[in-house]
């Protein structure tokens, strides 16, 4: 069916077969087309297939462990509609066999496919963090989740090299140098809610939180380097790293003019815009931390790439980046010593929609059938 548009769907009648799905990846990696077209297939207008099976186009991954069923969403995502993901070089080769493929002579395969979802009775999570106490008796909180999917390069075994380092870094310091305490919190519940994580370290420690918590630093996905797709001429990396996404919560203007100033030193390739919603692609995120009254920033990026094997496979999450990007971290601290939280909340916007982004109406219009 292509890429499962309407014109492409039109006419077709899918009951009880398997539709072969082409998945265009988008450079955000939360959003793909495949998404939008599950949601206009699994409403069964053109007759409920037996499942889905999504081609990925993701160039020189193995495996792709994308979401098809999308976050917000449509209305009939939540319909029981059997999916899978194959990677760009199964794809092609199921595809040409389909092409060849005559009336007396069908292609015949056979796919098997397990699963299994592991509840909080099998499933155990952490939180490892470190303390470095400071003068003012405030802390500033640097949080990076431990678990991901697959090789996890991307999402998010850089940001976990650059905080160790960066928490390395500060500990060599003597206390007295420190007017704001330290906290490098690893979560270890990100990407399955529920057991461990944010959640459960904001309740074990509300009041510090709510009275003794200058700013949350929250990077993501850090040490990318931009890919170039000639199709099937070359795919490879540059020696450009994926421009940055500036998260702050309330819009603080000294957050903003800290962070665009330590992109301007170290030459952190950063988009033009600010971001207000939290990192909230589960609940550990969103809403713990608006709830306490707390500021979160930091730097965030994508790519096609994420939740797959290619970023390992690419070779895309670089030492080098990792090292400017940590730098210009190290500066957002220090500067952030010279400051109180009401330097912070100083001509900000609050965040206070009802809803996150990623369960507002706009993302049903996006990602749904319409």
């Amino acid at each position: 069916v292509g890429e499962g548009t309407a014109s492409e769907l039109a006419g077709r009648d899918l009951a009880g077969k398997i539709v072969l799905l082409r998945m265009r990846g988008l450079p955000g990696g939360l959003f793909h087309s495949a998404r939008t077209a599950y949601s206009r297939i699994a409403i069964g207008d053109y007759g409920m297939p037996a499942g889905v099976i999504v081609w990925s186009d993701i160039p020189n991954a193995s495996v792709v462990a994308t979401r098809v069923g999308a976050i917000g969403g449509g209305d009939n995502l939540g319909l029981a509609l059997p999916w899978t993901v194959i990677n760009n070089q199964d794809g092609y080769y199921l595809r040409k066999l389909l092409d060849r493929a005559m009336p007396d002579d069908p292609v015949r395969m056979r796919l098997d496919i397990q699963g299994e979802e592991q509840g909080a009775d099998k499933r155990y999570s952490y939180n490892v963090y470190g303390v470095l106490p400071g003068q003012s008796g405030k802390y500033i909180l640097h949080i990076t989740h431990i678990d991901g999917f697959l090789y996890a390069q991307h999402c998010n075994g850089g940001g976990v090299a650059m905080q160790l380092a960066m928490a390395k870094h500060y500990a060599s310091q003597p206390a007295e140098q420190r007017r704001h305490g330290l906290i490098f919190l690893f979560v270890g519940d990100h990407e399955n809610p529920g057991v461990g994580a944010t959640d459960k370290f904001i309740e074990a420690n509300r009041e510090l939180m709510e009275r003794d918590l200058l700013v949350v630093l929250r990077p993501e996905k850090p040490g990318l380097v931009q890919e170039l797709d000639e199709g099937w001429i070359a795919s490879a990396p540059s020696n450009v790293m994926v421009p940055q996404l500036l998260m702050v919560t309330n819009r603080s203007p000294l957050l903003i003019d800290l962070f665009r100033q330590a992109a301007n030193l170290y030459n952190i390739a950063t988009m033009d815009a600010v971001y207000q919603d939290p990192a909230s692609d589960e609940t550990n995120f969103h809403p713990p931390y608006f709830d306490a009254g707390v500021i979160s920033a930091g730097w965030a990026t994508g790519s096609r790439y994420y939740h797959t094997t290619g970023d390992y496979e690419n070779n895309l999450v670089r030492p080098k980046v990792l090292e400017k990007q940590g730098r210009a971290y190290a500066m957002v601290i220090d500067e952030l010593m010279k400051y109180e939280k009401t330097d912070l909340e100083r001509g900000g916007t609050p965040y206070s929609a009802d809803k996150s982004i990623y369960q507002s109406d706009i993302l049903k219009l996006m990602l749904g059938n319409h």
